[in-house]
């Protein structure tokens, strides 16, 4: 899971289309869910699945994911949270 606040949600979120779910799931992340904070709709989380450890971590600790995420408006620190399921 993945959360941060954005400057403006709607401008962010174009940014994180444009980037396609196909490029995401080279990565490694497969969409789940997206959900906007009630009490501030430009904090937003993000949950995938994760089909290779190695590769997400490697594209969300890359300098570009994060030049790219300054661009679309992401302010202050990202908070990453890796979850195993339990059968």
């Amino acid at each position: 899971m993945i959360a941060h606040r954005v400057k403006y949600f709607d401008a962010w979120l174009k940014v994180y289309d444009a980037e396609e779910l196909a490029k995401r799931t080279e990565t490694g992340l497969i969409d789940n869910a997206m959900a906007r904070n009630i009490d501030d709709p430009n904090v937003e989380a993000l949950v995938f699945t994760i089909s290779d450890i190695d590769k997400t971590k490697a594209i969300v600790n890359s300098e570009e994911q994060k030049k790219l995420m300054m661009e679309a408006g992401v302010e202050g620190a990202t908070e990453m949270f890796y979850y195993k399921l339990i059968d």
